[in-house]
């Protein structure tokens, strides 16, 4: 799980009203967005070089998915004294993980929500994958596969 913010030094304690949290939304998502898209677009470039230079060696590659997804969270520590965990919970994070999920049944190594790419602005990044039903969600859900930026043979 990863989290991003549009902070350059991390997260920011903020309560607001649902018309500065549409502000809010409208100013930073595009650039969370984003700099996930990146991300992951590094993590499947170095994923696709890793497992070029295993299969060289006849070594088995690793299969990572990724689920890219945009809304509100709440986090923090949750636990007893003895024992901390730091975690991000609700809705959308449930969504982010029941995408990841269809990335092995669609052979994708990284998928994103239809509020995700909009929010982002870059369709041009992405190719449509269909709309998929999802534990926990009662709507269907419309998913994007990131366009490949390493194809066999290439590094």
């Amino acid at each position: 799980m990863a989290i991003f913010s549009s902070e350059t030094v991390g997260f920011r304690r903020t309560s607001f009203t649902d018309l500065q949290k549409d502000d809010l939304d409208a100013e930073q998502g595009p650039i969370v967005c984003h700099r996930a898209r990146l991300a992951a677009a590094d993590l499947e470039t170095e994923l696709c070089k890793l497992q070029q230079e295993r299969e060289a060696k006849g070594l088995h590659a690793a299969s990572v998915g990724v689920g890219l997804h945009y809304g509100d969270v709440v986090y923090g520590n949750v636990g007893a004294t003895d024992r901390l965990d730091f975690t991000v919970l609700g809705p959308s994070v449930n969504l982010a993980s029941r995408t990841e999920s269809l990335c092995s049944k669609l052979g994708a190594q990284v998928l994103a929500t239809e509020d995700f790419v909009n929010l982002e602005g870059q369709s041009d990044a992405w190719k449509e994958r269909g709309e998929y039903h999802v534990k926990g969600v009662e709507d269907a859900v419309k998913v994007f596969e990131l366009v490949k930026w390493c194809d066999e043979g290439q590094g």
